[in-house]
């Protein structure tokens, strides 16, 4: 299983009312929490299907053996992994899906669930034109990595300081 940094996306029962939103619904721009970013370009209801996480599928394997390697403008330790089950991991690293542009924030406004082989984005509340898609990151790290490269910016009044997941 990837032990390196990977969001996880949660496996779902999508609700028959729950459809993609059709169109252009959202937009790729500079954000002030983190590089680029995923905004809302009309409100976005609860519960709607937003964008697809999309990515090559490759094990957990070979996640760990590309994680940390330098990405195109991003540096070591920017990552577009994301778990899919316990055998594959999408890796949107060369993907053009902007799903991959969505940034941390530890008050998430959207959520990855699994739907049949794929993820997607959903809206966890409905969320203003305008506004920033942001899902929580919940990284998984080996024991032996700094933390420390982990640092949250979404500057909530619930900001954990860490991308990693919650501690229980």
């Amino acid at each position: 299983m990837a032990s390196q940094s990977d969001r996880r996306a949660t496996a779902s029962k999508t609700p028959r009312a729950a459809r993609p939103i059709r169109g252009t619904r959202i937009e790729l721009r500079q954000s002030p929490i983190h590089g680029r970013g995923v905004f809302a370009l009309q409100r976005l209801a609860t519960g709607s299907r937003l964008i697809e996480y999309k990515g090559e599928r490759i094990t957990h394997r070979e996640a760990d053996r590309r994680h940390g390697r330098d990405t195109v403008d991003e540096g070591p330790d920017h990552t577009f992994l994301m778990t899919l089950d316990r055998r594959y991991v999408i890796d949107a690293t060369a993907s053009r899906g902007w799903a991959k542009w969505i940034n941390h924030s530890c008050e998430p406004n959207v959520e990855a669930l699994i739907v049949g082989s794929r993820i997607y984005i959903f809206a966890l509340r409905d969320i203003r034109r305008g506004e920033e898609l942001f899902l929580d990151y919940g990284l998984n790290v080996d024991a032996d990595d700094d933390p420390a490269r982990y640092r949250c910016r979404c500057q909530t009044s619930s900001c954990r300081g860490t991308l990693l997941g919650a501690t229980t």
